[in-house]
C-alpha cells in the first residue's frame, strides 16, 4: 500500500496561487516564506526550488523552512554568475552556501546530507541541497 501524500503550497503572489488552484487539485494559498503559517515540525518535507535567490534575506527563509520541517528540507538555488535574471537578488557561491547552512543546521538538529551541482541546459546551473533531521 502507498501512503497518501498531502501537498500544501504557498506563494506570495495571489495570481500564482489562483493559477495553481485552477490547474492543480492542491492546497495552495497566499503566504510568506519568511513567516510560514505552520507549527514547528508540521511538514514532513519542505521544498523550495528556485526561490531563495529572489529574497533579500535568503537564510532567514531557510531558517523558517527548517522550523516547519519535521524530517527534511530540499532546495535549489542558481550558481553565482551562471544565471542572471531580473528579480534575482542573490547569487550563491559554494563557500557561502556551506558556511551559512552549517551555521543554521547546527542550531536545529539537522545535517546536510547532500549538496550537488546540477548542470542544466544553457547557463541555468544550480546547487541542489538536501538537509535531514538528525535522529
Amino acid at each position: 500500500k502507498h501512503k497518501s501524500i498531502v501537498a500544501t503550497g504557498f506563494d506570495i503572489s495571489k495570481c500564482a496561487v489562483e493559477f495553481c488552484n485552477e490547474r492543480l487539485d492542491n492546497n495552495v494559498s497566499v503566504g510568506n516564506i519568511l513567516d510560514i503559517d505552520a507549527k514547528d515540525g508540521e511538514f514532513d518535507v519542505v521544498v523550495a526550488s528556485q526561490v531563495l535567490e529572489h529574497l533579500e534575506q535568503p537564510y532567514l527563509a531557510l531558517a523558517e523552512m527548517l522550523r516547519v520541517a519535521k524530517k527534511k528540507v530540499l532546495f535549489t538555488v542558481p550558481i553565482e554568475r551562471n544565471l542572471w535574471c531580473p528579480g534575482h537578488l542573490h547569487f550563491f557561491t559554494l563557500t557561502e552556501l556551506m558556511s551559512n547552512i552549517k551555521e543554521l543546521v547546527g542550531h536545529e538538529n539537522f545535517k546536510i546530507d547532500s549538496l550537488s551541482k546540477i548542470e542544466m541546459v544553457g547557463d541555468h546551473n544550480c546547487f541542489a541541497v538536501e538537509i535531514n533531521k538528525e535522529e
